[in-house]
């Protein structure tokens, strides 16, 4: 008997053919997505205990790896002989432990005898100025001679002393005023933990053409700071060029958060920290941190991303829209902050309004050694000048300084400006870009309006020695920035006695010049008359006119008063007590050990003893 078969693929078949595959789509998706579901549930619930085994457990076998290489190396030498040490002091192996590389380093950090394996375990080879073959990790000359020492360390991974504080500013190297703030909280943790040996800083750094040597001595150059090398590891990041502003034509702050943890996850896969500092500004990296790692983080923020205020500007609608999904996300991002650190009165008036989950307390810059800061003698002759103090930059406003600076010898109307007020800027140029803004200040002064050279003087990437000399030889400080968070360089003003000349907004007029005039009375003519406002501001009100005047009257004003007063010297030996007090290294170490140091180690250590079941399991 024969039986016909019918085809599956007959058109009289081919309905239930389609419901069929229909059906089993349908429940193969149910399934994948019932799946997800207790996957995402799992890990939102124990991501304490799964998250950390899979970020921060090194393979149970590394030790015995790095130990059977270095058997090859001796071959059948005993370790201890002469000839074996010889063969390991010329030879060594890099091992790629792929995605462990980063928690490898970490125990390797902790538990070298090394005294220099901040140097050793760094990954500035791997990055600049040639990228190694081998992206992997090779063992200290020191710890390949003692080797038994480096695993007997192994064993005690989990005492307190030993931990990671991690601190993210991929400009380390630029020399500016937030620059500072890292490298003296840098000295202030170090300080704080002098007595334990083992715990480590690791700076996350994007500047990949420079030795860790290097930055350490350009520290010491520019502001004076000296740390120790040993302590600080620098972990080279690629790719920092896309967190920054002129990467990203359009949608710019959305594409640099994304860009932000992007370079974050290279951060932590190269070394994963007990503790996570940042110091530039970063926020959106923060949820991703905490999720990841579930460490303390704390927030020193110097100038807020969006502020409340934007949202009520006449723009369109799409870009309204645009920035409150940014500021929605911004706020959130407070959500994961254990330390939320603000620079001054203006940013914590902000950050109060959008981080209102948290406490922002203020800790001034520092902007001065209290110790080293002596001031000026009373037969100092100070020069009939301005000087201007900030980077090559265009928000810095030295166009501004220009240009009003033409419309104030323009009002001497012929007359012999030899005894006008000078101006001379000072600043750092960290790029091309800056040396090409710099040139081109030079032709508008010198070519365009015609000033003289000698009535503007432009210098570059001045020791602070030499910045200092500059100050204190000039009556004259101005600060030309429009809400200028803080303003560093309005207080070195008034630490060399020198009188700052500023915008009237944010951080000079709230914290730092507004309360010298405001609170002595023998100061009331200068209340608002050392402030300016400009056309150019953008919150710019006519009305404002009333109370302060554009900055060439401002030149004018003090020019009137001239370089004989006794105003002068009495108002720069106030202003030097006020900033004394309040902004000096000291002070900024005394209220960062008062408001984080004091307690961060608590929360590191209930962090790490969190974690301290998957470390031991792969000791």
């Amino acid at each position: 008997m024969k039986y016909k078969i019918p085809s599956v693929f007959s058109k009289d078949n081919a309905y239930s053919v389609t419901n069929s595959l229909k059906h089993s789509t349908v429940h193969t998706r149910a399934f994948y997505a019932f799946m997800f579901v207790v996957i995402v549930s799992t890990l939102l619930l124990k991501k304490s205990e799964i998250l950390p085994r899979f970020f921060l457990k090194p393979p149970k076998n590394w030790l015995q790896r790095f130990k059977d290489n270095l058997k090859k190396i001796i071959g059948d030498e005993e370790s201890a002989s002469a000839l074996a040490k010889e063969r390991l002091v010329s030879k060594t192996v890099r091992i790629n432990f792929g995605g462990k590389n980063g928690c490898i380093r970490r125990w390797l950090l902790l538990n070298s005898n090394d005294p220099y394996a901040t140097l050793a375990y760094s990954n500035y080879r791997n990055v600049a100025p040639v990228k190694a073959k081998n992206d992997g990790l090779a063992l200290s000359l020191k710890d390949r001679l003692s080797f038994d020492d480096l695993c007997a360390n192994v064993g005690t991974q989990n005492t307190n002393e030993k931990f990671i504080i991690g601190i993210f500013h991929p400009f380390c190297n630029s020399g500016g005023g937030g620059e500072r703030v890292l490298w003296e909280l840098c000295k202030a943790i170090l300080d704080k933990y002098e007595s334990n040996k083992s715990f480590k800083i690791a700076i996350y750094t994007g500047d990949v053409d420079i030795k860790p040597e290097d930055i350490i001595e350009k520290v010491k150059f520019k502001f004076g700071i000296d740390l120790d090398i040993k302590k600080i590891c620098f972990i080279y990041l690629e790719g920092r060029h896309r967190v920054e502003g002129k990467s990203w034509p359009v949608l710019t702050l959305l594409l640099q958060a994304i860009s932000s943890i992007i370079l974050l996850k290279d951060a932590i896969s190269k070394l994963p920290p007990d503790c996570f500092i940042d110091t530039m500004g970063y926020p959106f990296i923060y949820p991703v941190m905490k999720f990841l790692y579930d460490i303390p983080i704390v927030s020193y923020t110097h100038y807020p991303i969006i502020q409340k205020d934007m949202l009520s500007m006449n723009i369109p609608f799409l870009k309204r829209l645009y920035w409150l999904c940014l500021y929605s996300w911004y706020k959130f991002c407070g959500y994961s902050v254990d330390y939320s650190i603000v620079n001054s009165t203006w940013t914590k008036n902000h950050m109060d309004s959008i981080w209102k989950m948290i406490n922002n307390d203020i800790v001034y810059p520092p902007c001065l050694n209290a110790a080293d800061t002596t001031p000026l003698s009373k037969d100092h002759k100070k020069k009939w000048q301005c000087v201007l103090v900030a980077q090559y930059r265009p928000e810095k406003r030295h166009e501004l300084a220009i240009t009003q600076y033409k419309k104030y010898l323009d009002s001497f109307e012929g007359a012999d400006i030899s005894n006008a007020l000078n101006l001379t800027f000072i600043g750092s140029i960290r790029s091309d870009d800056d040396k090409v803004f710099m040139e081109k200040l030079k032709y508008m002064a010198h070519r365009t309006l015609k000033i003289p050279e000698n009535k503007v003087v432009f210098k570059v990437n001045l020791s602070y020695p030499e910045l200092l000399d500059e100050i204190k030889d000039s009556q004259f400080g101005l600060n030309t920035m429009w809400n200028e968070h803080f303003g560093i360089s309005v207080v070195e003003y008034f630490a060399n006695n020198t009188i700052p000349l500023a915008h009237a907004s944010a951080g000079p007029l709230l914290d730092i010049l507004g309360p010298v005039l405001r609170d002595n009375a023998q100061f009331k003519e200068f209340r608002d008359k050392l402030f300016f406002i400009d056309e150019s501001d953008p919150d710019y009100k006519k009305e404002s006119e009333k109370t302060y005047s554009e900055l060439f009257e401002v030149f004018k004003f003090v020019d009137s008063i001239g370089p004989d007063s006794s105003i002068w010297k009495e108002m720069g030996a106030v202003g030097y007590e006020y900033v004394l007090s309040k902004f000096s290294n000291e002070k900024f170490d005394q209220d960062f050990n008062d408001l984080v140091l004091n307690t961060l180690v608590n929360d590191v250590l209930k962090s790490k003893a969190r974690r301290a079941e998957a470390d031991v399991e792969c000791q």
